[in-house]
């Protein structure tokens, strides 16, 4: 986090040095890759630790997150897309990186251009916990961005607004 990357580069190292075949170890040498924008590199590290340890389902889902992170970084919709699908299908993952599956592809679909996909992701979410300020500002701004069910979208940005009234983004979505 010090933006130290090659020290955190030869750290990870020596680590996977000792502990070739902790799963963690491998996702972290790919972590650190990413935070010093190492991109391509990354993607290989991960890629490689997924095959390496595809029996491992919260190494799995884990480094898939990180992957569909990588390709919405570089504007890699597609492969985001792909990578959450990956994530949501997997038997084995739990629900808080399901949940950010499905918020990550509805993201990636509207980034993509597809609208129709993105809102069908964040009604199910909605579905599942009608409560959350961000799954109701995000919901309710798609719905009056395309200008459609309104009354419904202003009582979606308002829920998140009554739970976060400074929020700039809740703010913006209420104008």
């Amino acid at each position: 986090f010090n933006e130290n990357h090659e020290a955190a580069l030869d750290a990870i190292t020596a680590a996977l040095q000792i502990g070739d075949q902790v799963p963690l170890l491998h996702y972290q040498h790919g972590w650190v890759l990413v935070q010093a924008e190492r991109f391509e590199d990354a993607v290989k590290v991960l890629q490689s630790g997924l095959k390496r340890f595809s029996s491992d389902a919260e190494n799995v889902s884990r480094t898939r997150l990180l992957l569909a992170g990588v390709s919405a970084q570089l504007s890699q919709w597609t492969d985001a897309i792909q990578q959450y699908e990956a994530i949501i299908a997997a038997q084995g993952t739990d629900e808080e990186t399901r949940r950010r599956g499905l918020l990550g592809l509805s993201n990636a679909y509207v980034q993509n251009g597809d609208m129709a996909n993105g809102e069908k992701v964040l009604e199910e979410v909605y579905r599942e916990d009608p409560k959350d300020p961000g799954v109701n500002n995000d919901l309710g701004y798609l719905y009056a961005d395309q200008g459609k069910n309104l009354e419904q979208a202003e009582k979606m940005i308002r829920v998140a607004l009554a739970a976060q009234p400074e929020n700039p983004a809740y703010l913006d979505s209420l104008g």
